[in-house]
């Protein structure tokens, strides 16, 4: 059984003491000033002991381990000795500033508890320097904090009405988050919608001239995707939005667990949850409402409708922030298999009791094991454990189960959490078969044939496989490339099927294929072959059309809004969205076409010297900066690029990246040369601030924030530290000015004087008289404040006095 880790270890000490049959460890004390000898307390007498718990012979060393550490790592056992419920236990050495965790385990080769003691106390974490001075609360904080969200992003070269009342409404609702007025007669709305007016009639005067021969002046969006195709550019036509479906079903009924909920199931916007037919689907569509079809099919069982997270006798309080696994509750089977996905949501509030549907507390997980071989020794429930993703981990805290106020004054512990499975993907959308969905319908005898389809907003969706989901985290199930996305229209002559190409510039003479042409306004038109690339169709070829409308961030709908499934199926009880749709996007506009396709044959595809080789790693999205270096390696010439990662990641030692990053790398490289990744060469950083305080203020409260302000992460706010990886790069130096306002930025400290700044192991060369302290080219400044790592530089604060 997997190790369980509690927030909280009173509750099942309660519980396994009235059970009367099993031991388990309640505290840890380091108690010698080596820091060697620890006493460990257990529920009941040991074995061994007179009335011991199990029964049996007494624990050996080799029944201890010991897990953890940074610098020293899991410190061996060297002997036990037993004293009523006391365990003395007498380590090698003593560990480091890290959390350690002391097991119980049945023999060197198990990694089981021993037979007669609690899975929850089987274990216990525990610090070696719990003794040390230390200035601050003993308490943990709440863990790293998320990143400041950044500013609105400004469009400047935004021409149309559209772009630029957009760009206005968009500053706005960055700049006054409370406004949310939309309406036409809003007077700041008209505004906006005046000067949006304005400045796309002065846009018109200017390009009045231009034609459509030219890709800076061309308004056709047809065109416009021409010109950027010979500039080697893929305009896009934006995409649909997906989300999640929870579905919950009638027990014993067909779809539980026998027939699976089909693919392409319509599920529609609605107020409340109901079941349509045809005839109602079309009722409610001329109604408003938004369409949204399953991707998949999904086997659906009515034990997932609610799962109950086990809580270990109440000890396990909540499932903390960055949580990838639980333990569920099975009293019966819930059938979860690898690769379904979860849903993890409050549904109490943890303070007033009332009942939470904040889209804020729901998070969906993919599953990546389901143990069923689990069960609580105390009362025999079956359990079933699962992992899912570290992509996925929980974003927050939930609590499972808190006192809350109840009738009558008084309060009762509730539970405030579940789990729900049977959850399916779905995307915007709404599939049509119309026999006159072409304008013109039939292919004329001569000519070329570029119908119209009556419908507008074409969908257009990246394709989805449900195998390659299926192995991705939950997380990134939303997310699509808009140029990747292709239009959902397909057509059918009677004997091939014809099928959506971005351009016909590699097909063959025979192949059924053609391309959709959006305009502006968001209708379509189709372009077919001529014989040489693509197919011609026939003369008198009337096409059976299928297609999906719906497109865009109209699809985005909030949280709780798809309520309505279209299935001659009575026994589904509730569907809904659990979260918002995501991953929409709109067609790319005119302007941003004319600003990016004339650069799209800059990106050079080949890399000559080492600037290129710079440039080209560069591209990667989590590369900072990069820096080549050629050396001869006595046969040929390796291109040494050394890489600054975003966050201060390691390079070489994670595959993932360095074997995305190399392969970038090899198809730009010159014949015959090589190249080699190299992890930068940091400079450790010695550094002394005195610091005087202002009246009123506490050494304890100034020095912690100091600590946060100087840090190597992220501030309390979401703000960098000043030495946060991404502040420094190849060559930065580190001025003595900037050390000082940022210090004296920090409320309660009056002065501020450097007393050291030197190089970590080294002797001062005159960086305070410099003002500076200068690095090489290839090098990068660093200064961890980690009390394990001292060597990745430190930084102290003196107060006098």
């Amino acid at each position: 059984m997997t190790e369980v880790v509690l927030q909280g270890r009173d509750e099942r000490i309660k519980a396994v003491a009235a059970h009367g049959g099993l031991n388990g460890i309640a505290w840890l004390e380091v108690v010698s000033a080596d820091q060697r000898t620890l006493a460990v307390e257990f529920v009941a007498p040991l074995p061994g002991q007179p009335g011991g718990l199990p029964a049996g012979p007494p624990l050996t060393a080799e029944q201890l381990r010991i897990d953890g550490g940074v610098r020293v790592l899991s410190p061996a056992v060297l002997a036990v000795s037993a004293a009523g419920t006391r365990l003395t236990v007498t380590v090698a050495t003593a560990g480091d500033f890290s959390t350690y965790r002391l097991r119980l385990v049945a023999s060197a080769s198990s990694e089981a508890p021993p037979a007669g003691f609690d899975p929850a106390l089987a274990g216990i974490d525990f610090s070696f320097k719990v003794g040390c001075p230390n200035p601050f609360d003993c308490k943990a904080d709440g863990g790293p904090a998320e990143p400041a969200p950044a500013d609105a992003p400004i469009d400047y070269l935004a021409r149309d009405y559209a772009g630029l009342r957009g760009l206005m409404l968009d500053r706005l609702a960055a700049t006054t988050p409370g406004w949310t007025e939309r309406s036409p007669v809003d007077q700041q709305v008209m505004l906006v919608e005046l000067l949006a007016a304005a400045a796309d009639q002065l846009s018109y005067q200017q390009d009045a001239v231009a034609t459509e021969a030219y890709l800076g002046t061309a308004r056709h969006r047809a065109s416009l995707q021409r010109h950027a195709r010979l500039l080697d550019y893929r305009i896009h036509q934006g995409n649909n939005a997906r989300t999640w479906l929870h579905v919950a079903v009638q027990p014993g009924s067909m779809l539980d667990g026998v027939a699976p909920l089909p693919a392409h199931t319509p599920v529609l916007t609605g107020a409340v949850p109901r079941r349509l037919d045809a005839d109602g689907m079309a009722e409610a569509v001329q109604q408003g409402a938004t369409v949204f079809e399953t991707l998949h099919a999904q086997a659906l069982h009515a034990a997932q409708n609610e799962i109950t997270l086990h809580t270990w006798s109440h000890a396990l309080t909540c499932l903390p922030r960055g949580c990838t696994a639980a333990m569920l509750q099975a009293p019966q089977p819930l059938g979860l298999q690898p690769g379904d996905a979860l849903l993890l949501e409050q549904t109490l509030d943890a303070v007033n009791g009332d009942a939470e549907r904040d889209p804020a507390r729901r998070w969906v997980v993919r599953l990546l094991s389901v143990d069923t071989g689990h069960a609580d020794p105390l009362d025999g429930l079956p359990l079933v454990q699962v992992r899912w993703h570290a992509a996925d981990a929980l974003p927050f805290a939930l609590p499972l189960e808190a006192m809350v106020p109840v009738a009558g004054g008084s309060t009762a512990l509730r539970r405030t959490a579940v789990a729900r499975g049977n959850l399916l993907l779905a995307d915007q959308g709404q599939t049509r078969v119309e026999p006159d969905a072409l304008q013109p319908p039939t292919v004329p005898v001569e000519g070329r044939y570029r119908p119209r389809l009556r419908r507008r907003d074409l969908s257009f969706a990246q394709p989805y496989d449900d195998a390659v989901a299926r192995a991705a985290p939950a997380s990134t199930a939303g997310r699509q490339d808009p140029r990747a996305a292709r239009p959902a229209v397909w057509l059918d002559d009677g004997d091939s099927l014809w099928q959506p190409r971005p351009d016909l510039l590699a097909s063959d003479r025979l192949a059924p294929e053609f391309v959709v042409e959006m305009a502006h306004d968001r209708t379509a038109r189709l372009r077919f072959g001529d014989a040489v690339q693509g197919r011609r169709p026939a003369a008198g070829t009337r096409f059976g059309v299928r297609l999906r409308t719906g497109n865009g961030m109209a699809g985005q709908v909030g949280a709780d809004v798809l309520r309505q499934l279209v299935t001659p199926l009575d026994e589904v009880l509730d569907v809904r969205n659990p979260l918002p749709a995501t991953g929409a996007a709109e067609p790319e506009s005119a302007e941003a076409i004319r600003r990016y396709a004339p650069q799209a044959f800059r990106v050079q595809q080949r890399a000559v010297t080492e600037a290129d080789y710079a440039a080209a790693a560069m591209r990667h999205p989590e590369v900072q900066r990069a820096r080549c270096d050629f050396r001869w390696t006595g046969s040929w010439t390796t291109a040494v690029v050394t890489v600054d990662r975003r966050g201060g990641g390691p390079v070489n030692a994670d595959p993932v990246f360095r074997d995305a990053l190399a392969a970038l790398l090899d198809g730009l490289r010159t014949m015959g040369g090589d190249v080699a990744l190299r992890d930068p060469r940091y400079v450790p950083l010695r550094i002394e601030l005195q610091v005087c305080l202002q009246p009123g203020y506490f050494a304890a409260d100034v020095h912690r924030r100091l600590r946060e302000v100087f840090s190597a992460g992220l501030q309390p706010d979401g703000r960098p530290g000043f030495f946060h990886p991404d502040a420094f790069s190849f060559g930065a130096v580190l001025w003595l000015s900037a050390l000082q306002a940022a210090a004296m930025a920090v409320q309660g400290v009056r002065s501020v004087a450097v007393l050291r700044l030197q190089r970590w192991g080294r002797q001062p060369a005159g960086e305070l008289q410099a003002g500076l302290l200068r690095v090489a080219a290839s090098e990068i400044l660093r200064c961890d404040s980690d009390a394990n790592r001292p060597e990745n530089g430190r930084i102290d604060f003196e107060f006098p006095a």
